[in-house]
């Protein structure tokens, strides 16, 4: 039995097959290059340095909390657009004044 297989899956599976042949010869290579003397190698900074686990808060008073929304004007207080003297100074973009 004869499977029809394209050129391009032919191809693509070819260039696979090197790849992984190749792979470990880049790798060791790669392992093996050297900084010169004096050079400045940069030095990893993993982005989770800083990172907090979630600790649990206090739970409070529901109705309390929905009063307090309420004081304050409700969910409107929080749609409102803010007043020109709360938002900062900035040109719109495109050099126009």
């Amino acid at each position: 039995m004869h499977l029809h297989v394209s050129i391009k899956a032919r191809r693509l599976c070819q260039f696979w097959l090197a790849l992984c042949a190749a792979w470990p010869l880049v790798s060791s290579a790669a392992e093996t290059v050297q900084a010169p003397s004096g050079a400045w190698v940069p030095e990893y900074v993993s982005p989770l340095r800083a990172y907090q686990s979630y600790a649990p808060v206090d739970l409070q008073n529901w109705v309390q909390a929905n009063q307090t929304v309420n004081d304050i004007g409700g969910w409107r207080a929080y749609a409102r657009e803010p007043e020109p003297a709360q938002m900062p100074d900035h040109k719109p973009a495109g050099g126009r004044p």
